[in-house]
């Protein structure tokens, strides 16, 4: 099944209008509608709120470091950008580790490292 099959399934089960969907989720009916015609897809910002609406992860398992990197920022719904002055690292330093899968800097790794551990 697709989003859109998955997301539409969970929203009839509880009997929910689009309408009604959206305030759940703090989104518009419109944005619910493109959601379920499959036209888009929920932001990052989104993901955790409409994963729990739907009762799955989106996300393939993580298996590399680069690949957790942005397990964990789907996960909470953060921007690179976020993720990175959170870990109080540069923005392109995280952008490249999460396409590479490689921190040379041990300091850099540690502060990745221990936001990962968090994500369980």
């Amino acid at each position: 099944m697709s989003f859109a099959e998955y997301f539409k399934a969970a929203r009839l089960k509880r009997a929910l209008t689009q309408k009604e969907a959206g305030a759940h989720l703090g989104v518009t009916e419109w944005t619910v509608l493109n959601w379920e015609k499959g036209r888009t897809t929920p932001t990052i910002a989104d993901l955790p709120t409409v994963e729990a609406f739907i009762g799955y992860s989106l996300a393939p398992t993580a298996q590399s470091l680069g690949e957790r990197m942005r397990e964990y920022r789907r996960r909470c719904g953060l921007t690179i950008t976020e993720a990175a002055t959170s870990a109080g690292v540069s923005e392109d330093g995280w952008a490249e580790w999460e396409r590479t899968s490689i921190i040379r800097n041990r300091r850099c790794r540690e502060a990745v490292d221990l936001m990962l551990a968090s994500m369980g």
